[in-house]
């Protein structure tokens, strides 16, 4: 949908006077319209962090931007209003303004629409949604949505990471808003990453599949068993794992091409299964580009650490990197 489009660039900050002009459009069409504009206003302002990690959201920037593109626009209504005696006069628009707004208020009240938080601080959050959707979320992580969640939409704002086991209840497809990303819900179990001090977006499909896409972007379909990636540098989506199960034995392919190390460790304990720990964050952002083919997780480890001059240890199904 255009609007949704519209609405991702507006929070970004990105939107264009164009884009902005079409925005307004769009709020001034209906009451519906401008009630859709607040609540999702309301859940990018409350989607963020617990108090200890608190991350900042973009909405500000976007809110003056907009304020300013109106202010400008409303000037220059102002001044071809005094230069044609035809047009209505101000009155009337300022008396259409005020029976909107009062259609707004009204309606907003109507639909009892409020948003709801949901932070895990220090410990991992298990939840249930109202379409039977279960929701794993990591520490540090925030979902917000409205109370009206599965009666009209199934859009969830997430900061942080959470893994949906999605239910068939209510109506519409899950959608996950993750930064700049979207991860549109196929009938399936996924996780999304989408930490703001990470420059990466990365979705793992456990069932089903999802599309994974931005604003500007129409992304990729991530099918299971594989992890899609979107770098927020490059604004490039791209499938960096998958694996197959052939007589029991797990064939995993790996493309890591200029990822971090933190985010191949990801990647790589998705597509194990297993638990990679890193003794020190200072190699944390070392960049790497590797590709694997049915290799063992250990292989796969050992290389990158000799790769990258760093030593491997091992006990059971954890790993260590260390210097």
């Amino acid at each position: 949908m255009e609007a949704d489009n519209l609405l991702a660039k507006y929070f970004g900050g990105t939107a264009t006077e164009q884009e902005l002009l079409q925005l307004e459009n769009w709020i001034a069409t209906s009451p519906e319209n401008e009630v859709e504009f607040m609540r999702i206003t309301k859940l990018y302002e409350l989607a963020g962090t617990p108090e200890n990690a608190r991350l900042e959201i973009n909405t500000e920037t976007a809110k003056q931007q907009f304020n300013d593109y109106r202010a400008k626009s409303n000037k220059k209504k102002h001044l071809q209003f005094r230069s044609d005696s035809n047009k209505r006069s101000w009155l009337v628009g300022a008396a259409a303004v005020v029976l909107l707004l009062l259609a707004t208020t009204l309606f907003w009240q109507k639909q009892d629409i409020n948003p709801i938080v949901l932070s895990a601080q220090l410990e991992p959050l298990k939840t249930q949604l109202a379409d039977a959707t279960t929701v794993h979320l990591s520490a540090g992580s925030t979902i917000a949505y409205d109370n009206n969640f599965s009666k009209r939409n199934k859009e969830i704002t997430l900061k942080g990471e959470a893994s949906f086991d999605v239910g068939n209840l209510g109506t519409g497809k899950l959608r996950v808003a993750a930064d700049e990303t979207f991860v549109e819900d196929i009938g399936t179990v996924f996780e999304v990453s989408a930490f703001e001090r990470n420059d990466y977006v990365q979705v793992k499909v456990t069932e089903g599949l999802v599309k994974f896409y931005t604003a500007t972007d129409k992304g990729i379909v991530v099918k299971a068993h594989e992890t899609g990636i979107y770098d927020k540098r490059t604004k490039k989506f791209r499938i960096a794992a998958r694996y197959t199960l052939e007589n029991e034995n797990k064939l995993v392919q790996l493309n890591l091409d200029g990822v971090t190390l933190q985010q191949a460790v990801r990647i790589i304990e998705n597509a194990y299964n297993i638990n990679v720990k890193l003794a020190n964050d200072n190699f944390a952002d070392k960049q790497i580009t590797v590709s694997f083919t049915n290799e063992k997780a250990e292989t796969v480890l050992y290389i990158m650490s000799q790769t990258l001059g760093l030593k491997l240890e091992r006990e059971g199904d954890n790993f260590l990197l260390k210097k």
